[in-house]
C-alpha cells in the first residue's frame, strides 16, 4: 500500500496505463492464437483431402483491427469453386462434411483462455509493482 504521496502519484501512473497495456498484450496473445488455429486448420484440411493442398494453403489470419479482432479466413483458390471452404467444412448432398475450422477453433479454446488472462494477469502485476 502507497504510504506517500510520490508513491500514490506512480501507482496512479501504473493505473492510467493499465488499459494500454492490457489491451496490447491481450492483442498479441490473439493474433498467436489466430495463428495456432489456421495452421491446425491447413493440417486438418491437407489430411482429409487429397491433391495439391491448395485450398488449406489458402486459410490466412485477417488483422481486422477496426473491429479488435483477427479472423481466420480460408477463401479458397481462384481455380476452385469459390464456395468449396465452405464445402468441405459441412459437407453437401454429395459430399460428406471434412470440418477444418471448427475443429481448429475448438482445439484453441481453453489455451486462448488460459493464455489471455495469464497475459493480462501479467501485465498488471508488472504495471503495479
Amino acid at each position: 500500500m502507497p504510504s506517500s504521496l510520490p508513491e500514490l502519484r506512480a501507482l496512479d501512473q501504473a493505473i492510467a496505463r493499465l488499459p494500454a497495456a492490457v489491451t496490447e498484450a491481450l492483442k498479441g496473445e490473439a493474433r498467436a492464437s489466430a495463428d495456432r488455429i489456421a495452421a491446425h486448420a491447413q493440417a486438418l484440411l491437407r489430411s482429409q483431402t487429397h491433391g495439391t493442398g491448395a485450398t488449406a494453403g489458402a486459410i490466412r489470419v485477417l488483422d481486422e483491427s477496426d473491429r479488435r479482432q483477427y479472423v481466420v479466413n480460408a477463401p479458397g483458390t481462384a481455380d476452385k469453386p469459390a464456395n468449396l471452404s465452405m464445402w468441405l467444412e459441412y459437407g453437401t448432398r454429395f459430399m460428406a462434411a471434412r470440418p477444418f475450422m471448427r475443429p481448429a477453433g475448438a482445439a484453441e479454446t481453453d489455451r486462448y483462455r488460459a493464455n489471455m488472462t495469464a497475459a493480462a494477469e501479467r501485465t498488471a502485476a508488472r504495471l503495479l509493482e
